[in-house]
């Protein structure tokens, strides 16, 4: 079977124990430590301005845990997929999972600032021999009143370059009066030492687009773009695109 078609399985599968768990959870305490879960479908998989996943279609999931100390992690997956069919000189690299461990802490620096420092390992498993995108990045953050944050990543092996790769983001959500829905938006700048023939990648790109909950679940829409130097190296991928997703999530 293949290994998209694997990790979509799995995820599906998880789906009632994730809703036997919230039946279950009642209101006794769970300790020091709480656990979550959630799975996700995209209509596409847009991150940084960039499609991971060809415009199409992506499955994803997450598993969390925190301590009341601030302490926090998880694993993160996707479906992927790097290698355009429509270019014949590009091998195909074989990559159709993305799996992301981190780990982190988050704490409150005053009633309305609040501070978070994570250090996440990116990987892709199952790719042919001679592709490795694997790397690991740091990344701090700065959340005022809960609705706007201000992030910082830096990785001195970006997508497993040995280059240096910078990025600065800042996105926000605000809650609108009508249906109880969120206005979201966000703009980054991303630095890639290297990463051309001519030297260094840097581009802009951005988003905004509103979101909702259903309870457990969670609906968004949005449009994203980048500018024209991601345009110029990514191609369509970068294009501005809407994109939906839709999200269940529960404490376990």
């Amino acid at each position: 079977m293949h290994k998209k078609s694997l990790f979509a399985l799995a995820l599906l599968s998880a789906l009632p124990f994730v809703a036997l768990a919230q039946d279950a959870e009642g209101d006794e305490s769970t300790g020091p430590f709480t656990f979550a879960a959630s799975a996700t479908l995209a209509s596409d998989y847009v991150w940084r301005g960039v499609s991971q996943s060809q415009e199409d279609f992506a499955l994803q999931g997450d598993l969390t845990f925190e301590h009341e100390s601030g302490i926090y992690g998880g694993i993160w997956g996707s479906s992927v997929d790097f290698t355009p069919e429509d270019i014949d000189f590009l091998d195909e690299d074989d990559a159709k999972v993305e799996v992301d461990a981190y780990i982190g802490y988050a704490w409150d620096i005053t009633d309305t600032l609040a501070g978070d420092v994570q250090v996440i390992r990116y990987m892709y498993p199952g790719t042919n021999d001679g592709y490795d995108y694997d790397y690991a990045e740091l990344i701090g953050s700065l959340t005022f009143n809960e609705m706007v944050t201000a992030t910082v990543g830096y990785s001195n092996d970006v997508f497993a370059t040995e280059e240096d790769g910078i990025y600065f983001g800042l996105s926000g959500s605000y809650g609108l009066p009508w249906w109880d829905l969120s206005l979201d938006g966000e703009v980054g700048h991303y630095t890639l030492d290297n990463f051309t023939d001519d030297g260094d990648l840097k581009y802009m790109h951005y988003s905004l687009g509103l979101s909702k909950e259903f309870g457990p679940v969670s609906a968004s829409l949005a449009w994203a773009s980048s500018d024209d130097d991601s345009v110029d190296f990514y191609g369509e991928i970068a294009d501005p695109r809407l994109f939906a997703t839709v999200t269940i999530a529960t404490d376990l």
